[in-house]
C-alpha cells in the first residue's frame, strides 16, 4: 500500500468515463483506474504510476450492480499491460444495514495477504448524501488509515 503514495503522501484515483449507451441501459460496465500524482481527467498520457482494471461477469454487473462480486488487479505504469503487483478481491454483498462491503488484497506473485479494506459501522448507511468511510488494514489486520469519499449529494 505504500507504494500508492507520493512523497507528501497523496495519491488521486481517477475512474475512466463510462459509456452512455451503458448508462442508458443501466448495465455497469467493468472499471478502469489510473492513480496518479495529479488530480486531471481521465488518459494514458504515462503521467499515472499504476492502473487499476475490474474483472466481472455481465450478469454480475447487470443483475447485482454495485454490490457484485469483482476483482481488481493493480499493475505498474499508468496503462494497461503493466506488471501485476496486487489482486483485489470483493465477495458479493448485497447493499443494506447488515451487510458491509469488504475487499482483500494479495500480492500479485506470492499469493500472500496483503490487506484488506472494510466498510466502516456508521449510522448513517442509507442515505447517500452522507456516504461511510471506509478502513484500510495491513496484513495483520491492524488499520492503516480510513478513505472517505466525497461528501456532496451531486457527486
Amino acid at each position: 500500500l505504500e507504494m500508492l503514495r507520493d512523497e507528501d503522501g497523496t495519491r488521486y484515483v481517477k475512474q475512466k468515463p463510462k459509456k452512455a449507451c451503458n448508462e442508458f441501459v443501466g448495465c455497469q460496465q467493468e472499471n478502469e483506474f489510473g492513480i496518479g500524482p495529479n488530480m486531471g481527467t481521465w488518459s494514458l498520457d504515462g503521467t499515472d504510476k499504476h492502473y487499476v482494471t475490474e474483472s466481472s461477469s455481465f450478469f454480475c454487473r447487470f443483475y447485482c450492480g454495485a454490490g457484485r462480486e469483482t476483482r481488481m488487479v493493480l499493475s505498474e505504469g499508468g496503462q494497461p499491460g503493466g506488471r501485476a503487483l496486487v489482486n483485489y478481491f470483493r465477495p458479493y454483498r448485497p447493499r443494506g444495514l447488515c451487510c458491509f462491503q469488504k475487499m482483500t488484497a494479495t500480492d500479485a506473485v506470492t499469493g500472500a495477504a496483503v490487506g484488506s479494506i472494510r466498510q466502516n459501522v456508521s449510522c448513517c448507511l442509507c442515505c447517500s448524501c452522507f456516504p461511510t468511510s471506509f478502513g484500510v488494514f495491513d496484513a495483520k489486520g491492524e488499520k492503516l488509515y480510513d478513505v472517505h469519499p466525497p461528501l456532496c449529494c451531486g457527486g
